[in-house]
């Protein structure tokens, strides 16, 4: 996205897109995009898959 629209996305929406992939059952999707982002990944990034991949519905952001 950075490269492509010259766009540096917030944590916020890069939490959204954890959420969407995680939430879904996209594991291994959700754990290569985090190591692919540009901002360094917070204790919440972590801590929303974590929450995703013990199915708690306490957990959504987005």
């Amino acid at each position: 996205m950075t490269n492509e629209y010259k766009f540096l996305p917030s944590m916020e929406q890069y939490a959204c897109i954890v959420d969407l992939l995680s939430c879904s059952g996209r594991f291994e999707e959700a754990m290569d995009f985090i190591n692919r982002m540009a901002l360094e990944p917070d204790r919440g990034i972590w801590a929303l898959f974590a929450c995703c991949l013990q199915n708690s519905s306490e957990c959504q952001t987005c």
